[in-house]
């Protein structure tokens, strides 16, 4: 009863799924198919890829993991003999040694005093190069006490004081200077993250004495401070020890107790590469220990299994060569069935063709509205917008080029009248008229800069040239009741800006702020490069304006034209710079009733001179 039951149950559902089946749309069709594949190739071939990527990946991390740690060790070993170096090169200072013998003669306590100074002082030049020496003291013969130490050492709260200075001393003398020349290198007493290098200072005139003892105190950051972020290997899982065994450097796993355990481990001692797996905060890592060449010092690190994913990159690309081929197997098998639904696509591929020649009336009739019919009806919604767009980009060029019509227009006059001024300037000059003459002189160089203006842009040098002759001539008509003040950066001037933007904005600021403010007039103006983008600022000491009055100069109907050169106004030129270059450029006021105005260009950099097709 029960397998009768079972078996019409059976039936139902596959009854079911066919008639769902059925009714399915193409591409869920193909999707099943695609699925129903892979799954099954994945279910024969999947258990066994992943053992085999399973044993890579653990072999494979045990040994990278002993290779990156003997690279650290031997980068740690490279460190050392550079701090050595370092060192016993800086002690050989003849200034410093200069210094030190002067401190073993009689020094009164004036004396003493300017001699600290001068020794902080050459300390300083000798230890502030390297960023990871924190201090430096010298202990003489006579037990005096001199040291120099970072700024950022005093802000921590652990400032070198006689007693600090000579607690460190004391610690070299437990742990026992060399003889000879060489180094010593133990951990601060201090706890700190610091590590102490001493050495003695040879007087060079009698090679047995000494002038004294010098003690680095170093950063221990600069013997681990080898990984990046990216390495599998952080300096938070460093320990160094040396040849006691006793922690150098310290990291949050590895203490001083955990190592002793450590070693007192039986399954860690047998082991002959020094490696094994442990946890930590449900971490598992591999600790591996390495000695460092020329050295009786040790390193122990900890890696995260989790970064190793070189054995799981190796099974995905085991997956994706397995799911290619069922893909292409699918791929077969659906191109069978798509023989019959391939008319709407030879009419897309035909209606592109007219795209392509520029016939973007073309239109489809779907034969039929499935998936492929509903892309064709998406195909002429396309091309009507592509038409649309291609017409509104082609009403923005002509306002573009009416907008160059205006400039164009405004500098033509200029030539026209170039050969008559020379005439009146030579006639000024046979009536011995000077006054006429420097004012006619000045208005043949402005309009002569004026008439050789050629394309769009030009330089920020050539731009402010012609503001220069435009305020040399207003000077003339204004009888010297302002000045003109330029603070343009050498660095700039050879950038490239579009011509005509600024005459308009200084004959705004002459005409509506000095010329009304009837005082001593003055107007600045700047440029400099600020971020990725050119900053230029026109500023005069005006009677300033109001906001409705700043509103009105950038967003009118119509921008208001002056006395002068020029009649395209401010409003032209703020267009004209978001035109070309978009809306994040343009011009920004600042003003104050009584307190003058300033006007700031956002420019972009343009470091070579572009043609119209470049905008």
């Amino acid at each position: 009863m029960i397998l009768k039951a079972l078996n019409s149950t059976i039936g139902c559902i596959s009854i079911f799924f066919i008639s769902k089946i059925g009714r399915m749309k193409i591409r869920n069709k193909f999707l099943l198919s695609f699925i129903t594949l892979i799954f099954i190739i994945s279910l024969l071939l999947l258990p066994s890829v992943i053992t085999v990527c399973r044993t890579i990946f653990e072999d494979y991390t045990m040994e990278l993991s002993a290779k990156m740690v003997t690279a650290m060790a031997h980068n740690i070993a490279y460190r050392i003999k550079e701090i050595d170096d370092f060192t016993y090169y800086a002690i050989q200072d003849q200034q410093l040694k200069s210094y030190l013998y002067d401190s073993l003669g009689h020094v009164s306590e004036t004396e003493q005093t300017l001699l600290n100074k001068k020794i902080r002082s050459s300390l300083n030049s000798i230890a502030v190069a390297n960023e990871y020496i924190k201090a430096v003291i010298i202990k003489n013969p006579h037990n005096n006490y001199y040291w120099w130490e970072k700024g950022e050492r005093i802000k921590t709260g652990l400032p070198l004081t006689q007693s600090t200075a000579k607690m460190h001393v004391n610690q070299i003398i437990v742990a026992g200077l060399p003889s000879d020349n060489s180094m010593l290198l133990i951990k601060s007493p201090f706890g700190t993250d610091e590590i102490i290098l001493s050495r003695p200072i040879i007087d060079e005139n009698h090679i047995n004495n000494r002038l004294g003892t010098v003690i680095f105190i170093i950063d221990s950051k600069y013997l681990i401070d080898i990984a990046n972020d990216n390495a599998m290997i952080k300096n938070d899982n460093i320990t160094l020890l040396d040849h006691n065994d006793k922690i150098l450097v310290e990291s949050p796993v590895i203490s001083q107790r955990f190592y002793a355990q450590l070693s007192s481990n039986d399954l860690y001692s047998d082991t002959h590469d020094k490696m094994m797996v442990i946890r930590f905060k449900n971490n598992h890592y591999i600790l591996a220990e390495e000695n460092i060449p020329h050295l009786d010092w040790k390193i122990l690190c900890l890696i995260s299994q989790d970064n190793f994913n070189r054995g799981m990159t190796l099974l995905s690309t085991i997956i994706k060569i397995i799911c290619v081929l069922c893909i292409f197997i699918s791929i077969i098998f659906a191109y069978i069935i798509s023989s019959g639904i391939t008319k709407n696509i030879l009419l897309l591929e035909k209606s592109m063709v007219e795209i392509e020649k520029g016939n973007f009336d073309i239109r489809i009739k779907p034969s039929s509205y499935d998936e492929i019919g509903h892309i064709g009806l998406k195909f002429n919604y396309m091309a009507r917008r592509i038409k649309e767009l291609i017409h509104t980009a082609y009403r923005a060029e002509l306002d573009k080029q009416k907008a160059e019509f205006l400039v164009l227009k405004a500098q033509i006059n200029p030539h026209f009248l170039y050969n008559t001024l020379g005439s009146v300037k030579w006639l000024a000059r046979m009536k011995k008229q000077k006054e006429i003459e420097d004012i006619v002189t000045s208005l043949i160089e402005l309009l002569k800069t004026a008439v050789k203006r050629k394309g769009t842009y030009q330089t920020l040098k050539e731009e402010t040239d012609y503001i220069r002759y435009y305020m040399a001539l207003q000077k003339f008509c204004y009888e010297d009741r302002f000045a003109v003040r330029y603070e343009i950066a050498p660095a700039v001037e050879n950038y490239y800006v579009l011509n005509f933007i600024l005459q308009p904005i200084v004959e705004n600021a002459l005409y509506h702020g000095i010329e009304l403010s009837k005082g001593n007039g003055l107007i600045t103006i700047r440029a400099y490069r600020k971020e990725h983008g050119l900053v230029i600022e026109v500023t005069d000491n005006g009677i300033g304006m109001s906001e409705e009055r700043i509103k009105q100069i950038l967003h009118g109907k119509k921008g208001k034209g002056y006395a002068g050169l020029s009649s395209i106004g401010v409003k032209n030129v703020n267009e004209r710079i978001m035109m070309y270059f978009g809306k994040k450029y343009g011009l920004i006021y600042k003003s104050e009733i009584g307190k003058g105005t300033t006007v700031m260009y956002h420019l972009p950099v343009i470091e070579k001179p572009l043609g119209d097709e470049e905008i």
